[in-house]
């Protein structure tokens, strides 16, 4: 995430890159431990409902859409318009903004996290559509979560798929 021969804040050079604390400016470089580093179950979770919320919209017009459909059409014919929709939506917002400049969906970007790869740089489009293809599946999403809760990088099911972690933004 950044480079550890040098402060980010000061410039100063740092003596070893294992360094948590700038020793001339006393910011701190990394975090000590991954419960600060990784974000975990509950703020994830949170950014997961905020994210679900602002996909309500558009999910009552492709609804709206669909109902129409339907009464001019067959209800097959609604439901399958429905369920695509959907989903082309919904990997449209989790792919797109986490593998843009900003690395997050809107719901994580509120609670102050982002998505990297394993070098702290962002990820492409391709590791954020295996997060969200993952996610989509609800079997493998349910478990996805309870991964989550219990692993050490607080790495789910997709994350450890698409080679991505969910970190807190550096304040």
């Amino acid at each position: 995430m950044t480079d550890l021969n040098y402060c980010p804040t000061c410039g100063a050079a740092l003596e070893y890159k294992e360094a948590e604390i700038c020793p001339h400016c006393g910011v701190r470089i990394r975090s000590s431990s991954s419960e600060e580093r990784y974000a975990g179950f509950w703020i994830r979770f949170a950014a997961y409902i905020l994210d679900g919320i602002v996909l309500l919209i558009p999910t009552l017009i492709i609804v709206f859409i669909a109902l129409s459909i339907t009464l001019t059409s067959t209800q097959l014919m609604g439901n399958l318009f429905s369920l695509v929709a959907g989903l082309i939506i919904s990997w449209l917002y989790f792919a797109l903004q986490e593998s843009s400049k900003y690395q997050a969906t809107l719901g994580k970007r509120g609670a102050g996290v982002m998505v990297v790869n394993a070098e702290g740089e962002r990820i492409t489009l391709g590791q954020a559509t295996i997060r969200w293809i993952i996610k989509a599946i609800p079997i493998l999403n349910l478990i996805s979560y309870i991964i989550l809760a219990i692993d050490e990088k607080k790495q789910g099911l997709h994350d450890k798929a698409a080679g991505t972690f969910v970190v807190n933004k550096q304040r």
